[in-house]
């Protein structure tokens, strides 16, 4: 059975689940899926419960499923008050590390602060964490309250990812301009 694709981003696909309307069906090859799939990400209700498919750790993409959210297209209108501020004060970050003088100074509630933090520290298990966030990595439930779907990341993975991209778009003379290109750039 061909599943519908109803999202896509850098490391997952997610599919509208065929036997359950409320489920989606995550096929990743994203480490921060691995770790909200097997119990290392924070137990938050800022986070998305996922659980694995398939337990084949040969392979290097895996399946998961989680609950479908609406997507969110106007977090003011979409996020009640409270979180549409949190979301508001986290859009400010830009790179989040949990010790930096941007996210102690945030004026967030001390139990997102620690979800952050404690995300932070199992992602960076993996590599270098990175956070995004943006209405396409976040959702809301039906009271206004905010998600985290899919706002953190990390750094080496992107840039694997980027780069087998790239290869297949323009080659390996393509992928050695772009490395030329970054190396002049961070000389500057």
């Amino acid at each position: 059975m061909k599943l519908q694709v109803i999202g896509r981003g850098l490391f997952t696909t997610a599919y509208q689940s065929p036997n359950d309307r409320n489920k989606v069906v995550l096929k990743s090859r994203d480490p921060v899926k691995e770790c909200m799939a097997i119990g290392q990400f924070p137990d938050s209700k800022l986070f998305p419960k996922v659980r694995r498919r398939k337990c084949d750790d040969s392979d290097a993409v895996k399946t998961y499923e989680m609950k479908k959210y609406p997507k969110c297209t106007a977090p003011k209108q979409q996020l009640n008050k409270k979180h549409y501020e949190i979301y508001k004060a986290l859009r400010t970050l830009g790179l989040y590390h949990p010790s930096s003088k941007a996210a102690r100074n945030l004026k967030i509630p001390r139990y997102v602060k620690e979800a952050l933090q404690d995300a932070y520290n199992v992602v960076s298990n993996y590599g270098l964490p990175r956070f995004e966030i943006s209405p396409r990595n976040i959702s809301y439930t039906p009271s206004g309250r905010l998600i985290l779907l899919d706002c953190f990341y990390i750094y080496e993975e992107a840039e694997r990812v980027h780069n087998e991209w790239y290869m297949k778009q323009c080659g390996i003379r393509g992928v050695m301009l772009k490395c030329i290109q970054r190396n002049k750039i961070k000389e500057l």
